[in-house]
């Protein structure tokens, strides 16, 4: 057929060439058709441009923003110099409820992941291992009266409820709760009580038990089936001071060879008083807040409680601390060092691969408690004696409780810090050692660990 024109005596030789304009860094393909014609016709020429088209649209991202306006979008490549439409497209989230949306929780300081439930304020998402290590999403519900705060990971007084009273719970009306001893049902869900922390619950399903933690400020009740809110206006509880409480604050040069705390004289020493071991120091740790540095091979001691701190009958220490490896390490002990001290320490810590353990010795038995801690960042320990068990709080929870009575054993060696029976020095931070001479409540323990978190910035510190 004639193109441009031409004439049925035509001789056509087609012949395809490959053009490289660079015209936005794209290939443009170009047919050139030249005709000879018979009777001299002078050739002629068309360009024929191939169309564009976009490329594969790409995977949706990940969710970004809050409930009400939480979008993903995903994208396409034009493969040429135009292409009509958009290159990219934009839709509202689908609900938090697969188990892949456990790497957007957003965790706590027990390292618990949390998410909002986007279409019932009342319920949210806990995401924790299951017994096979599998990450899972539970959906949990706050207690009546309440709603979840994503933003405090915990629940909150729910403004819009007028029909609750003062303390906890409503007169409205609850959901079924059916209690079995110390299990309970609630509509299809089945719990259980975990004795002597009510921090923590136990949820089954589909023949597998799985342990769950309360929100902060909450406790599982048997008769509510639920984590509750926890009333607390009523309770007077006497403020216990501490007998001491380091903070480093004032350290000063001078203080490589001991310092006064609280009154009370702090001795600082070196494992071997050589050019090579030099004693602990006092470093910027956060935000100009000074802390100690243990090297591995220096410690401190408080001289005044060798022989005495088992008279105190009931006890709290409390301390932070961030492990420079994970190894084996002392945090503290009076007793079996390698000072020439070989009394049986009353108490030590040590901490290993993430796991702190600790040893209390009355005169005829000793209790040992055990607690997950975070690798290589900050934690709080609160180790607690009162008169009938031993209590030991990992980062604002109990984590081991021992019921037990009887009198300390005795010990002649200092109250050391930095390092552990059979000469288990600390190398890393420790912060805020705080000494009482009693034994904290529950909601003072907690209190211990959220204090220095909102005047410090520890949270910050961690994740």
């Amino acid at each position: 057929m004639p193109i441009g024109g031409g004439t049925d005596r035509k001789i056509c030789h087609i012949h395809t060439k490959m053009l490289l304009n660079i015209v936005l860094s794209t290939f443009i393909l170009s047919l050139a058709v030249h005709c000879r014609y018979a009777e001299g016709i002078m050739p002629r020429y068309k360009s024929v441009i191939g169309s564009a088209p976009w490329g594969m649209w790409s995977a949706w991202n990940t969710c970004s923003g809050d409930c009400t306006t939480a979008v993903q979008t995903r994208t396409r490549l034009c493969r040429g110099n135009s292409c009509p439409g958009s290159n990219q497209q934009t839709k509202k989230c689908v609900p938090f409820v697969q188990n892949e949306d456990c790497a957007r929780c957003k965790l706590n300081t027990a390292n618990i992941g949390y998410l909002a439930n986007c279409n019932d304020s009342t319920k949210f998402y806990q995401c924790q291992k299951d017994i096979n290590g599998h990450y899972t999403l539970s959906l949990m519900s706050c207690a009546d009266c309440t709603m979840w705060d994503q933003t405090k990971l915990t629940c909150v007084r729910d403004p819009s409820r007028n029909d609750c009273n003062n303390n906890m719970g409503s007169t409205g009306a609850k959901e079924h709760v059916t209690t079995f001893g110390s299990t309970c049902q609630r509509g299809d869900l089945h719990f259980g009580v975990i004795s002597g922390d009510s921090t923590k619950y136990m949820m089954y399903s589909y023949g597998v038990a799985i342990e769950m933690s309360c929100p902060m400020g909450t406790r599982f009740s048997i008769t509510e089936c639920g984590c509750t809110y926890v009333d607390t206006t009523h309770m007077i509880q006497t403020q216990l001071k501490p007998e001491m409480c380091i903070t480093f604050e004032t350290m000063t040069e001078t203080s490589k060879w001991g310092f006064s705390e609280s009154s009370v004289w702090i001795s600082n020493h070196a494992k071997n008083w050589d050019s090579e071991h030099v004693q602990t120091s006092f470093n910027d740790c956060i935000e100009g807040r000074k802390c100690a540095y243990f090297n591995g091979q220096s410690y401190l001691s408080v001289d005044t409680l060798a022989n005495s701190f088992h008279t105190w009958k009931k006890f709290t220490i409390s301390l932070w601390y961030k492990p420079g490896h994970l190894g084996t390490m002392g945090l503290l002990t009076n007793g079996l060092t390698s000072n020439g001290c070989s009394s049986l320490p009353t108490v030590s810590i040590t901490t290993t691969n993430g796991q702190l353990n600790s040893h209390v010795a009355l005169k005829d038995r000793a209790a040992q408690l055990k607690g997950q801690v975070v690798p290589n960042e900050w934690n709080h320990v609160s180790l607690i004696k009162d008169d009938d068990s031993i209590s030991m709080y990992v980062n604002g929870k109990i984590a081991d409780q021992r019921e037990i009575e009887g009198d300390l054993l005795p010990s002649q060696c200092s109250m050391m810090f930095g390092i552990g029976k059979n000469q288990a020095f600390f190398q890393g931070e420790m912060d805020k050692i705080c000494l009482y001479k009693g034994a904290l409540t529950e909601q003072q323990a907690i209190e211990e660990y959220v204090k220095w978190i909102r005047s410090d910035g520890y949270t910050g510190a961690r994740f």
